[in-house]
């Protein structure tokens, strides 16, 4: 599996299609799980099912001739082990993404 995303302000997580057992998450404004009391429920249920995860990311950039360069390889702490992508706001970029799945 294979994803381009390109914008500003963002938080790429990606799910199966067919996943409906994925527990419910509440996102703080900035897109990253809220704290406090809000998690404890969350920590109860485990997810069921198949899941994604990053296998690489890496930014790039579209010349006038359509071809694209690499300009970075994210590692895992950029990504949060696989988990996730962000793009700050008021920071665009492209971003070549490969997914793998896994239970």
């Amino acid at each position: 599996m294979c994803s381009a995303q390109c914008g500003s302000g963002l938080v790429l997580t990606f799910e199966p299609e067919d996943s409906g057992t994925a527990p419910e998450k509440k996102l703080g404004e900035d897109g990253f799980l809220a704290s406090g009391s809000d998690r404890g429920a969350e920590k109860e249920s485990r997810w069921k099912g198949k899941r994604i995860g990053l296998a690489s990311v890496k930014e790039i950039s579209i010349a006038d001739d359509g071809s694209q360069k690499r300009i970075r390889t994210f590692n895992g702490d950029e990504t949060h082990q696989g988990r996730h992508v962000r793009i700050g706001v008021d920071d665009f970029r492209i971003l070549r993404v490969k997914l793998y799945e896994y239970e």
